[in-house]
């Protein structure tokens, strides 16, 4: 993907085990995103909660990945270090 195209809007996501998240995007390419590296950060430690984790939903027209009003992670970051 060239780095002036913006990365492509999400259509689903699927809380898996060990706080990894399944994302699949608009152009239909899936890729496994680990939210582990984040849970050390403040905003981030409430989805060491599975329950709260398992909230994960698409939010903003496929721009973000959310759990509540504030905590989310932007198409962009799902896009960039997901693997798949």
């Amino acid at each position: 993907m060239s780095p002036l195209r913006r990365a492509p809007l999400v259509t689903a996501v699927e809380p898996m085990p060990d706080h990894v998240l399944r994302v699949c995007f608009a152009d239909g390419v899936w890729k496994l995103y680990d939210v582990k590296p984040l849970l050390h950060l403040p905003l981030f430690q409430p989805l060491r909660d599975g329950d709260l984790f398992q909230q994960a939903h698409v939010v903003c027209g496929g721009y973000a990945v959310a759990w509540n009003a504030d905590i989310d992670i932007s198409e962009y970051e799902l896009w960039r270090h997901g693997i798949g």
